[in-house]
């Protein structure tokens, strides 16, 4: 495998579960940014940084996903659709989220 097709991976298919992981982290309520690291790091258990995290959780506050209060981030009303569309799409994905 080259780097670029390495890069492609990491940059598409890892980081848009990480999406999917940070969205499934917050349907039973809100939680700390450090919480979600540590709910996509054991879901995966691929050693994410925490940085990487942190940048998916800002872009998921962007869209409207998820909402931040003081240090504790919920999914928002379009969020909850958004996990629930993805998971009616992908049902078998359900088990490991």
């Amino acid at each position: 495998m080259t780097s670029d097709q390495l890069n492609y991976i990491e940059k598409y298919f890892i980081k848009g579960l990480i999406r999917i992981l940070v969205l499934s982290a917050l349907r039973e309520g809100g939680k700390c940014g450090y919480h979600i690291y540590r709910y996509v790091n054991n879901k995966t258990k691929l050693k994410t940084s925490l940085s990487t995290v942190y940048t998916i959780i800002r872009e998921l506050v962007d869209r409207g996903l998820i909402t931040r209060i003081g240090d504790i981030y919920q999914l928002t009303e379009r969020g909850f659709e958004t996990l629930n569309l993805f998971l009616k799409k992908y049902p078998k994905l359900k088990s490991i989220l």
